[in-house]
């Protein structure tokens, strides 16, 4: 979607909207609560009625796996928002498999960027070693992944 709307993708195949921040503590609690309103005000349309809308925290707090209603605090009535199956907070890890189809799909990008931005390198005809694929690249990369999104080699 554009700039400034409520969320930042529409997956019309799979009937999916989402609002995606990169990290599970980039958003303050008044934000949330926001974007839990703009998600349901857009379900509320009659192009989206159908859909299911979703709060994606890429890297999650503690590498857990999580899909579960969104019910963000509200600090001003000192409530939660009201549960809504369609309306949830999911995981970065389990939203890309979601969105794709594919296992291990975000585990799979990330190991596909080095050799694509190599490339993209080469291409320019630069010389760039920090992005060349190996072992001791692979090794930390298998460590910081597990400890970013709890998944281990596979």
């Amino acid at each position: 979607m554009e700039v400034g709307h409520v969320a930042d993708i529409v997956n019309n195949q799979k009937m999916i909207i989402a609002e995606i921040k990169n990290k599970h503590n980039t958003t303050k609690g008044s934000d949330k609560v926001r974007i839990y309103d703009g998600l349901a005000g857009l379900l509320g349309k009659k192009e989206y009625r159908d859909y299911k809308a979703y709060y994606v925290e890429i890297i999650p707090k503690g590498a857990i796996r999580y899909d579960m209603p969104f019910v963000p605090p509200d600090n001003t009535t000192r409530t939660r928002r009201v549960a809504n199956d369609n309306i949830r907070q999911i995981d970065g890890y389990s939203f890309y498999e979601l969105a794709t189809g594919e296992k291990d799909a975000l585990k799979k990008l990330y190991k596909a960027l080095p050799a694509a931005i190599a490339q993209c390198c080469q291409d320019l005809q630069e010389e760039n070693v920090y992005f060349q694929q190996n072992v001791e690249f692979d090794v930390e990369f298998e460590k910081l992944f597990f400890k970013a999104f709890g998944v281990d080699k596979g």
